[in-house]
């Protein structure tokens, strides 16, 4: 069971503007909801017995909701730790620019294309600033106390060391931004490692293992017309599913950013540059050609993703 006090900081992690009362209501209003579709069960089977389905029913669908704040969390913290050190590579540079710290705050919190879920954490900051007037330290001492990620926490906790002390703010983003730049290296290449453990639990489960049991079979004298054809119908079932399933997993290890470039609005018919004193016609665009390439591409490349990494440096030494 989930206590109220890791609940609460677990909403407060993911940034679900409920309070703890209300989103423990909602799963009870939804889970006995799930209960009462629950009672279709005994009228399809028409047995009475099933009815002691519905309590499961909603201590089941109860428990997965109450643990959807943590999965959340987790998913933030990948998304936040991936994306900090670009971003204070960004803060560091704009600091020796000479820029205040709030608009540094600001600029990151307004850079969602580049910096992901941090540029929600430094919104907050920010809002706590201009809505609730908040000075610095306090609003950065709230996002310290509620983010999921602890490296984020970690450098929150410095900064507001350095800026409360008088200390040098660009020296400081200067040896972080290294600091946790070389940390992502390290971390990628413990990455590259885990790939090639997984590729080799590939070849022994999906490849070697069913030659072994088709080489048991022979051996112990099972192979039979109804054998051969179990065993290719077992094989034609399960190594598809179990290889979707097992691409499926890697792809979503994969230490990549889910943000993706801001879409140009209504590109779907744009007018063309005038001539002279004409006005040339207008494009449109093919929605179904866009839509296979994009099929095609995810069968011809798979993992193929796009990494919009921020690597700011100042030519200061």
């Amino acid at each position: 069971m989930v206590s109220r006090a890791e609940l609460e900081r677990a909403i407060a992690g993911a940034r679900i503007p409920m309070t703890v009362g209300k989103f423990i209501r909602t799963v009870n209003r939804i889970s006995a909801a799930v209960a009462v579709a629950g009672i279709a069960v005994p009228i399809l089977t028409r047995n009475p017995l099933t009815l002691a389905v519905i309590p499961v029913l909603f201590l089941i669908s109860r428990e997965v909701m109450m643990r959807y704040p943590f999965f959340v969390c987790a998913k933030r913290r990948h998304e936040i730790d991936l994306y900090l050190p670009h971003a204070v590579s960004m803060m560091f540079s704009m600091a020796t620019g000479g820029v205040r710290v709030y608009d540094i705050l600001r600029c990151v919190a307004e850079s969602e294309v580049m910096c992901g879920e941090l540029s929600r954490e430094f919104r907050v900051a920010v809002n706590l600033m201009d809505r609730f007037k908040h000075d610095i330290f306090e609003a950065l001492r709230f996002v310290r106390d509620t983010t999921p990620s602890k490296k984020l926490a970690s450098f929150l906790d410095d900064m507001i060391f350095v800026l409360s002390g008088g200390g040098k703010l660009t020296e400081f983003l200067k040896g972080k931004a290294d600091e946790l730049l070389e940390e992502q290296e390290i971390s990628f290449d413990s990455y590259i490692d885990f790939l090639g453990i997984m590729a080799e639990v590939y070849l022994a489960v999906f490849v070697l293992l069913p030659l072994f049991l088709l080489i048991v079979l022979v051996v112990m004298q099972l192979v039979g017309e109804n054998v051969i054809r179990l065993y290719e119908l077992s094989m034609a079932l399960v190594l598809p599913v179990a290889t979707v399933s097992f691409i499926y997993l890697i792809r979503s290890s994969l230490p990549l950013p889910s943000v993706k470039p801001e879409e140009i609005p209504d590109f779907e018919s744009a007018p063309v540059a005038n001539v002279g004193e004409r006005v040339a016609g207008t494009y449109r665009v093919d929605r179904v050609k866009r839509m296979l390439n994009k099929i095609k591409n995810v069968f011809k490349e798979p993992f193929k993703e796009s990494i919009y990494a921020l690597r700011a440096r100042s030519i200061v030494p």
